[in-house]
């Protein structure tokens, strides 16, 4: 099963590690870019939350 917080957590990891190899300006769009995708797990993590309610009430 698809652990939302457990991929959040993979992501902030790899960015620490990249953040750690980068000069300045690389890591200033690799973090924009894993805030992106830190952004779409949330909003993912709230459609998943949204749908079960649905199916819950269903």
């Amino acid at each position: 099963m698809f652990n939302p917080l457990k991929a959040i957590g993979e992501v902030a990891a790899r960015l620490m590690q990249e953040a750690a190899a980068c000069s300045q300006n690389d890591l200033a769009v690799r973090l924009r870019e894993g805030a992106a995708t830190l952004r779409g797990a949330v909003a993912a993590l709230k459609r998943a939350e949204e749908a079960a309610a649905r199916a819950m009430q269903a």
